[in-house]
């Protein structure tokens, strides 16, 4: 998927716009300072699952023995982003998950959610795209639940 967005963008954007395929700090260190001159920085969901290790403290867990150094913290949470656009969207449908917290911890001015399923098997599965998408109030668990959850399966559909 990250090939043919590539590919795409590629064919479709003329000039100087510069892509950066993001694999990962392990993969191959990049610094925020580098990633900030690139227009367009694309990434996998395996990618972001692996760097959430990497935002707290700039510490690894669960290592075997303890580590003489920490490694540096995940650059994409050190960025400030424009836009943060996830393809296949519905990945992020329980808040819960590795995918869900690690886009939490990405500051941007924006978000897009490219999703084809929004809703999968139930309606719950809109409360991650919305607490995703940051949708106050109700990307607050309890506040969606009670203002829209509820109402919704007691038949308020309206």
């Amino acid at each position: 998927l990250r090939t043919q967005w590539c590919n795409e963008i590629c064919r479709h954007v003329k000039g100087g716009f510069k892509v950066l395929q993001y694999e990962g700090y392990s993969a191959s260190p990049v610094y925020p300072t580098q990633l900030k001159e690139y227009d367009l920085v694309i990434t996998t969901y395996n990618v972001l699952k692996a760097e959430l290790r990497l935002t707290e403290c700039g510490q690894v867990v669960n290592l075997r023995r303890e580590r003489k150094y920490s490694p540096p913290g995940s650059p994409l949470v050190r960025v400030k982003w424009w836009r943060l656009c996830l393809d296949e969207a519905q990945t992020v449908e329980t808040p819960r998950q590795m995918v869900s917290e690690m886009t939490k911890k990405i500051n941007s001015t924006f978000r897009w959610a490219i999703t084809g399923t929004p809703i999968s098997k139930e309606i719950s599965d809109l409360q991650g795209l919305i607490d995703y998408l940051q949708i106050t109030p109700y990307n607050d668990f309890e506040t969606w639940k009670y203002m829209l959850y509820d109402p919704y399966m007691k038949g308020n559909k309206g």
